[in-house]
């Protein structure tokens, strides 16, 4: 089934960004310590801290990310 394995992908990349949790990359849209990292037609949106990786949000591709995400000040 198609969402088995989307959903498979998803648990493989989520393992990979534990394992390299500074693959990701910094973009414009995003403050300081977030990271992007595309995967299939989605943007996983985190952060590290120490050992932990938050995932903040996990967009459609073609979502924009500052229309999707608030950030505290």
């Amino acid at each position: 089934m198609q969402a088995d394995n989307y959903q498979e992908l998803l648990d493989k990349t989520l393992a990979e960004l534990l394992r390299n949790p500074f693959k990701g990359k910094q973009v414009r849209q995003l403050p300081e310590g977030y990271k992007s990292f595309h995967v299939g037609r989605h943007l996983i949106i985190y952060r590290v801290e120490e050992t932990v990786i938050y995932v903040l949000r996990v967009l459609g591709d073609r979502m924009d990310i500052a229309s999707n995400i608030e950030f505290s000040e």
